[in-house]
């Protein structure tokens, strides 16, 4: 569940340590990619947005959609367990 190049992330893939996602999620798997504070490949394997708004129609750039924005730094905004414990 630790194998990652993403600084302080969990998984670099849908398919690592995800027993509680959708089958349909580890089944493919989703690659996860963090360039330069964008989290919304990690963040869209958990949170994909049940009523769309912004950009959460957009290809977040592994195949999935429903986050909110793409392309920037999420942190200023959004704290998540993992985040706040590794110091993100």
């Amino acid at each position: 569940m630790h194998g990652t190049g993403n600084g302080k992330l969990i998984i670099d893939s849908s398919s690592k340590g995800v027993s509680r996602l959708d089958d349909t999620l580890r089944e493919k798997p989703y690659r996860v990619e963090v360039t330069d504070g964008d989290y919304s490949q990690l963040c869209v394997l958990c949170h994909a947005m049940e009523t769309v708004l912004d950009a959460g129609g957009e290809d977040t750039g592994n195949g999935l959609s429903g986050v909110h924005e793409r392309g920037s730094d999420c942190r200023p905004c959004h704290t998540h367990g993992e985040a706040v414990q590794a110091g993100l």
